[in-house]
């Protein structure tokens, strides 16, 4: 068992690599629970010739100078550098603490640069080898500025930043990051942009394609079943994400897709007026059919005598398909036909909605 000491506070060295950032508000906070209730766990220091490294506890450390005290009970371990940085890296992650992942990577590359393979580095913290490694990356492929910021900004995380890494190009890295940054991107929605980025399939867009497309469709828009931009078009989104948002609701996709539908053919009725409270023109079918093909992405629409074609449509869901195409040209449809590249619907009736109550009603 580790004898506990009490050590003058003075004679403590801090770290010179730290794997995260001082919080002063955790500071703070730990000097107030300290000065009512006392230092509940022991830091961790290793013996040097002039006094003592801190191996881990510079919070408590910090919070202690704050109140004045001149010593603090420590555990005092004989250690290598090499145990010295293992132990830190375990304390904060057995504490659920975020580290600094350039630091962190450049731990796990110093100590492989002594002779350590990653199998031994993942087994002596607890993590996969996966883990080491997207943390190196980070260090060998990173924008250093982008690494950097990672440690600070609340919406650029070190799991955006270990995604990034995997983009060779640095000034794509950039456009990244600063997308992450702009539109407070998730890690998952990051992931599905480099994914499609390395894909074979939209390689040919470019990232720079990619970023407008995600720009264009806001997330946020959906719950309220909302998909053109604010100037009247429809938006080009991101189909997969689309995709698995309209399947997971299931037998609420048809009526989702008919909401969207209406929402879509107000905002083309509308246009770019100012005014929002007069009412809206009344738009051919013709018309709306245009301005679908010309602006939405998601497919080529044709009518077809007493049919409707969708072409080439990048939305799965037919049951959403059906009920947006019904939204947008007010017409009730049954599906006769599909293939890989064609959907075709044919017209039951004509739908017409009631102003008073935006509920859909059929003409006889």
């Amino acid at each position: 068992m580790m004898e506990i000491q009490k050590i003058r506070l003075d004679s403590i060295s801090e770290p010179s690599v730290k794997l995260r950032p001082v919080s002063q508000a955790i500071v703070n906070d730990l000097a107030k629970s300290i000065a009512s209730s006392g230092i509940l766990q022991p830091v961790m220091v290793k013996p040097e010739k002039d006094g003592y490294q801190l191996v881990f506890g510079l919070h408590r450390v910090l919070a202690c100078r704050s109140l004045g005290w001149a010593e603090i009970p420590a555990v005092v371990k004989e250690m290598s550098s090499e145990e010295v940085l293992l132990l830190r890296i375990v304390e904060n992650i057995q504490r659920n603490t975020s580290m600094n992942v350039l630091e962190e990577g450049k731990a796990y590359k110093g100590l492989m640069q002594r002779g350590w393979t990653v199998s031994q580095v993942s087994k002596a913290i607890g993590k996969s080898d996966s883990y080491v490694l997207d943390r190196v990356r980070v260090v060998d492929k990173l924008r250093p500025d982008i690494a950097k910021e990672a440690a600070t900004n609340s919406h650029l995380t070190a799991s955006h930043a270990i995604r990034i890494a995997y983009i060779s190009n640095q000034d794509e890295q950039l456009e990244l990051a600063n997308l992450v940054k702009s539109e407070k991107v998730s890690v998952r929605e990051l992931e599905r942009i480099i994914a499609l980025y390395r894909s074979r399939r939209e390689h040919h867009l470019g990232l720079p394609e990619l970023i407008r497309r995600f720009k264009t469709f806001n997330l946020e828009r959906w719950s309220e079943g909302i998909f053109p931009g604010p100037d009247g078009r429809v938006a080009v989104l991101r189909s997969e994400t689309f995709n698995i948002m309209a399947d997971a609701l299931g037998e609420r996709a048809h009526p989702a897709g008919t909401a969207c539908g209406r929402s879509t053919l107000k905002q083309m009725s509308l246009g770019n007026r100012k005014d929002r409270s007069k009412k809206s023109r009344v738009l051919s079918l013709e018309k709306r059919i245009r301005e679908f093909n010309i602006r939405s992405g998601w497919g080529i629409l044709t009518l077809l005598g007493g049919a409707v074609e969708l072409r080439n449509s990048v939305l799965n869901n037919l049951e959403f398909v059906r009920g947006y195409v019904e939204g947008l040209l007010s017409l009730n449809l049954k599906m006769v036909a599909c293939s890989e590249t064609r959907v075709v619907f044919r017209v039951v009736r004509r739908r017409v909605y009631s102003e008073d109550d935006g509920q859909s009603i059929y003409s006889m």
